[in-house]
């Protein structure tokens, strides 16, 4: 999961055109109307605050279509769980929110329906991340939240006192500047190898596999990829910067806070951060520079694509698809950008200020990968996380790492079938 900022201790219902006293909350669709679920909360907007942008942002739908539309608000500490009770018991939505994680497992069982049928060229044509919904060819989820580009962040103050003027692009020329760093006395990299969860992967050795030109899963992700060619290199990148002091030993009990904080603080000249990074270093006088991400064989970095499903329950597919490919408006993602959370916009249609990160988004839309949609999935990426955290200690070889996750990734995928 990408998007969880904070938990609020309720789920509530909205329903646009009526009042949230006739909601109820366990999403039990009522007469002519439509059952959505999402996250609550997004970026800085309460709960209330969310309630009132999705009931002005589904007004039109509803009297366009004389159909009502309740949204329910699940807390993130609990939406796994939600979602798994909902749909196994029949309670579940008609359109919902998912991150990739969570995808794999309910197109295998059925219980998500394809938009192929359902959506009209001038919907699709305007869509900028199509692909990241795709499993086995078909469309299975739209993209609707893409944001979280990975970058590398670098302290020019401190490069500068190196002798090093622009920030690297490429492995090579970070693997050069992180060693005149160190013989400069500076501290090239942390990373969070102590991290409680696997999500750090996604900034740490993700990108690099896929700039080495590996991937994380077969095309029909019913196989692990990474150990490859590709894969290996990634981890001796990486085993690189440890065995050169480049990347300090002691990484292997950093969180995610610590590592942010040594940045911020001039402690580390590059930091693997996210476009919301900046937002905290606009806070300090650090005079800081990214790039989204290295190039080793190819460009590549990994970016938190989260998306609207439609469910096989849903009893009028074309309705629901409707409804989807309303929300994924320009002038709806406008207003969900502006009151709820303010990411880059998903389709060309969408009128919006530009931010800093506009332009990289943009330049770097064929270069960015969010996690693959399987069955499975998540007890590939903690067999991944689990392995390579041990190399990292010293205790397995990049090879052994890769050999034992991708035995342990398979063994969970075929389960899962």
């Amino acid at each position: 999961m990408n998007m969880k900022y904070r938990t609020i201790a309720a789920v509530t219902c909205v329903g646009a055109l009526t009042a949230l006293a006739a909601c109820t909350t366990d999403g039990a669709a009522a007469d002519k109307a439509l059952e959505v679920w999402m996250p609550t909360t997004f970026a800085a907007a309460t709960a209330d605050e969310e309630a009132a942008t999705w009931r002005s942002i589904l007004a039109p739908f509803e009297e366009e279509h004389g159909v009502e539309v309740n949204v329910t608000l699940v807390p993130w500490a609990s939406y796994e769980e939600k979602y798994l009770t909902g749909v196994s018991s029949g309670q579940g939505p008609d359109v919902g929110y998912m991150y990739t994680e969570m995808m794999g497992d309910y197109v295998s069982n059925g219980a998500l329906a394809p938009f192929d049928d359902h959506l009209s060229e001038e919907t699709t044509s305007k869509m900028l991340y199509l692909d990241q919904g795709k499993v086995d060819g078909s469309q299975y989820a739209m993209p609707f939240v893409v944001g979280g580009i990975r970058l590398l962040w670098g302290n020019m103050d401190l490069l500068a006192s190196a002798g090093i003027d622009e920030i690297p692009t490429t492995w090579d020329e970070f693997l050069d500047d992180a060693r005149t760093l160190h013989e400069a006395g500076i501290t090239p990299l942390y990373q969070e190898w102590g991290a409680p969860n696997r999500g750090m992967l996604n900034a740490t050795y993700f990108p690099l596999l896929w700039q080495a030109g590996g991937e994380i899963l077969n095309e029909e992700g019913t196989a692990t990829a990474f150990n490859s060619d590709a894969g290996l290199a990634a981890a001796e990148f990486l085993k690189t910067l440890l065995d050169e002091d480049l990347m300090p030993a002691d990484v292997s009990g950093l969180t995610p806070e610590e590592v942010q904080s040594a940045f911020y603080e001039g402690e580390t000249a590059f930091f693997f951060g996210s476009d919301g990074t900046w937002a905290d270093l606009e806070q300090t006088e650090m005079n800081a520079e990214f790039v989204p991400g290295l190039v080793g064989k190819q460009a590549g970095t990994f970016v938190a694509s989260d998306a609207l499903v439609m469910f096989e329950s849903c009893a009028d597919k074309q309705l629901c698809a409707d409804l989807v490919a309303f929300l994924l408006g320009g002038d709806q993602m406008a207003e969900f950008h502006q009151q709820i959370v303010a990411y880059p916009p998903v389709a060309t249609d969408e009128q919006s200020e530009p931010t800093k990160f506009t332009e990289t988004y943009a330049e770097s839309a064929e270069s960015l990968h969010s996690l693959p949609i399987a069955a499975g999935g998540a007890g590939v990426y903690n067999a991944l996380y689990e392995n390579l955290q041990q190399m990292v200690l010293g205790q397995k070889s990049p090879q052994q790492a890769l050999a034992d996750a991708a035995e342990a990734g398979d063994a969970a995928l075929a389960q899962a079938r």
